[in-house]
């Protein structure tokens, strides 16, 4: 059983022994070399060996066999945000600016930190914004805030400094002699309260916004991809908020959400709200080798992550166009036969969206073009999946009927219009 044993042991050792590597001159040989932070020099009266430990930069490095992911994004660097906090009557509006970050890290989302002795916090996430209005405070009593940055997986990057500030009930003001009427500050009327919101989606995208699940509001993104809403006549309390875009494709992002709560006569601002890039596929079943295609759109000039999942982890990086519009190929030699998902993420400055809806597709021996995604099937009028030569077939029969099957844009009348839209969803 011992020979055995050992013989196990010497096939398993064999490929270790086997990868060491000799390096050798005309006047000496360094046998099995090893990674060593122990003297950086060693010399003989025949020969001088220097080493030097180092750690390697940003990127990946691939070959047939294997992916390599390397560099300072594991040692990544961000500056404290500037914490400023202002008291009103039970409560304090705080602000702070967006953390500096290095080496591949971004902010994703923001905890205050709030406590009535110095150096003790309770944290409540604020989602990914650089204002809050912290309420329901006691008048009189002091309080100390600070502020936290995360990524968009929950690691703490950095800590503001400690500020404080004392909420405080605002003078009422005295009235005159002889019945003059008194100036000085009233409770606000119910009803009063606004909230501004503004972000990012991507260029020309319908941008929704929603209150306690209804539709609040819509506004279109402008060439920059900015947006601005505001959200007005509310009444104290907290409200759910969310948000999602319809790129110009039709394409919608996943909703973004948090909780807000708001006070009469209070003008509440969210910014740097970032929504997550749309995405599609050329295929849904792709043949191993072939290209895949993912596309979608964004801000422009926003650095797009695309996330390709299988039994490890693919990221491939292209940046937005001046349109917003993204493209990356893929080649799907690397993935094995069967089912796989892609999503996308996008950064821009020191900020990072959340990820695009997620993609499934499967990798076989043939190759099967994606279903149509966004307005492109409003024009699929069989639905088989596809905008060719039987959708136009059918729009024909239709001509210039009321009501027909090829009344593609809803005018009651199947024309030359809902042609051109046919034409514009071409798949083929």
């Amino acid at each position: 059983m011992k020979k055995l044993i050992s013989g196990w042991i010497l096939v398993l050792l064999l490929p270790f022994v086997a990868a060491a590597t000799d390096f050798s001159s005309t006047n000496f040989t360094v046998t099995n070399p090893i990674i060593s932070a122990g003297s950086a020099t060693s010399t003989s009266s025949n020969f001088g060996l220097g080493q030097s430990l180092s750690q390697t930069a940003i990127g990946k490095s691939t070959s047939e066999s294997f992916q390599l992911w390397s560099g300072f994004q594991y040692y990544f660097t961000a500056t404290k945000p500037t914490l400023t906090a202002t008291a009103g009557s039970g409560q304090v509006a705080l602000s702070w600016t967006a953390p500096t970050t290095y080496l591949g890290v971004a902010v994703g989302s923001y905890d205050l930190g709030t406590g009535t002795v110095s150096g003790s916090y309770t944290f409540q996430s604020v989602g990914n914004v650089t204002s809050y209005t912290k309420d329901g405070l006691t008048n009189g009593t002091t309080y100390y805030f600070v502020v936290r940055a995360k990524t968009s997986g929950g690691t703490v990057i950095s800590i503001s400094t400690e500020k404080s500030a004392a909420p405080a009930a605002a003078s009422s003001g005295s009235a005159g002699s002889g019945g003059g009427g008194g100036g000085g500050y009233g409770t606000p009327a119910a009803g009063t309260a606004s909230i501004i919101f503004k972000g990012l989606a991507s260029p020309g995208a319908t941008v929704f916004v929603l209150r306690d699940g209804a539709v609040a509001a819509t506004t279109t993104a402008d060439p920059a991809a900015a947006f601005q809403v505001t959200i007005g006549s509310l009444t104290t309390g907290i409200y759910s908020f969310s948000f999602y875009a319809e790129d110009t494709k039709g394409v919608k992002t996943p909703s973004h959400s948090f909780i807000q709560s708001v006070t009469s006569g209070v003008t509440t601002t969210v910014d740097n709200i970032f929504l997550g890039p749309t995405i599609g596929a050329s295929h849904s079943i792709i043949k191993q080798g072939d290209t895949m295609n993912f596309f979608g759109y964004t801000a422009p000039a926003s650095t797009v992550s695309v996330f390709v999942n299988s039994h490890q982890q693919y990221i491939e990086k292209v940046t937005a166009e001046n349109s917003g519009a993204w493209f990356r190929a893929f080649n799907t030699a690397v993935l094995e036969i069967g089912g796989h998902t892609s999503k996308s993420q996008s950064a821009k400055a020191n900020l990072l969206s959340p990820y695009s809806s997620t993609l499934e597709f499967h990798v076989g021996d043939k190759s099967v073009k994606a279903s149509p995604s966004g307005e492109s099937k409003r024009s699929d009028l069989n639905n088989d999946d596809r905008v060719n030569l039987t959708d136009f077939s059918i729009l024909l029969y239709n001509w210039n009927k009321f009501g027909g099957k090829g009344d593609i844009n809803n005018d009651g009348i199947v024309n030359l219009t809902d042609f051109s839209i046919l034409l514009y969803d071409w798949t083929g």
